[in-house]
């Protein structure tokens, strides 16, 4: 599977999204778990402070595939994941349809809501 790549040092947020069942996210050597609930979008924050690769996994038993819910995270120099994000971008753009078919409706976008603040380290 691809890793999720983010810039060391700075603090992110993830949102996170379930359309099944309940999933968790759950990296332990970064942070704790956070559910995935079908209906609900939950966040969580992290901020690596050094490059490397961690893996995780989904720490709910979720179903059948739950065994093979691995989650890699790298974390990669401010320049590099500025260049890797660049180059996603641009093969989403390349690999976009110029048109969409008569048949295709636009996905729906979610109601703009205030994103929740990380909680204060104690």
């Amino acid at each position: 599977s691809n890793p999720l790549v983010l810039p060391q040092g700075q603090m992110v947020r993830l949102r996170l999204d379930s359309q099944d069942v309940i999933h968790s996210f759950w990296v332990p050597e970064i942070t704790g778990k956070t559910d995935a609930v079908p209906g609900y979008s939950n966040y969580t924050w992290m901020k690596i402070d050094q490059t490397g690769e961690w893996r995780g996994e989904c720490a709910e038993l979720c179903g059948a595939g739950h065994a093979t819910m691995q989650i890699r995270v790298k974390s990669v120099p401010d320049s590099e994941f500025q260049s890797w994000l660049a180059q996603k971008k641009k093969a989403t753009s390349a690999s976009a349809s110029p048109s969409p078919s008569p048949t295709a409706s636009p996905a729906a976008s979610p109601a703009a809501s205030p994103s929740p603040s990380p909680s204060p380290s104690t």
